[in-house]
Parts: C-alpha cells; sequence; structure tokens
C-alpha cells in the first residue's frame, strides 16, 4: 500500500509543477479573472478513472520508488497540501483558461485537473480497500 501512496504523491507533485509553471506563464500574459461557472472534469473522464476493470500503467518516472508506509503517506498528504495552497494562490484567476495535456484524456483545465487527481486518488483509494480487504481474509 506505500507503494500506491508514493504513486498518488509522485502524480500529484508533477501536476501541481506543471499546473503551476502554466498559471506562472498565463500570469505573465495578463491572465485576467474567472467569468462564469468553471467546467469541471468531464463526466466520461471520471467514469474512465472510476473504472478499475481496465489496468493501466503509468508512466515510469511515476512508479513508486519505495518509500516506507509513513513516508510514503506523509509525501502523499504534503503533495495534496502543495496542489491546494498553489490552486488557492490562484482563486479568482480565469483557470478555465489554463490548460495541460493529459496523454489519455486531452486538454484539462487547472479545475479538471483538480478533479482528475481527486478522481484518480479515488481509484487508488478502492485499490487500497481492495487490498485490505484480501488481507483481512486471509
Amino acid at each position: 500500500m506505500a507503494g500506491i501512496l508514493e504513486h498518488l504523491s509522485l502524480v500529484e507533485e508533477r501536476f501541481t509543477a506543471i499546473v503551476a509553471s502554466k498559471i506562472a506563464d498565463a500570469r505573465r500574459a495578463g491572465l485576467g479573472n474567472e467569468e462564469g461557472q468553471p467546467a469541471l472534469l468531464p463526466p466520461h473522464v471520471e467514469a474512465m478513472l472510476a473504472d478499475r476493470s481496465e489496468r493501466r500503467t503509468a508512466p515510469d518516472l511515476l512508479h513508486p520508488r519505495g518509500l516506507e508506509s509513513a513516508a510514503a503517506w506523509e509525501r502523499a498528504e504534503a503533495a495534496r497540501a502543495a496542489f491546494r495552497l498553489m490552486l488557492s494562490a490562484a482563486d479568482g484567476l480565469a483557470l478555465s483558461g489554463v490548460t495541460h495535456e493529459h496523454p489519455r484524456f486531452g486538454a484539462l483545465n487547472a479545475y479538471q485537473w483538480g478533479g482528475f487527481l481527486a478522481a484518480h486518488e479515488s481509484r487508488h483509494a478502492e485499490q487500497i480497500r481492495e487490498i485490505a480487504s484480501q488481507l483481512a481474509s486471509r
């Protein structure tokens, strides 16, 4: 389970850095304030992430490297806090226009990346529950 937590932290750290860079670029280009309701994660993407019947292999840079459970948990919590801090520092800005391409799901805006990370974490939380259930039944 530590490997799953480490994977989650690697994903969140990576996309925090990418989205933060995109927001910084947009600010330098004169990013204005958000108008209207931002587009959230498309339901079909959320459904694809929730569907665990299809295994996916993450790129090598997102594979766990062997952290112990406590360290993996701390890193995952720190990664989540960094993402939230980065987004809240940009509160009110037109983040729906700040996008980054996901290799499978296409362009996602900063809000959608938040939804992606939440759905991704839910996917792996279910995986952890399944592992715990299997271990408990032994």
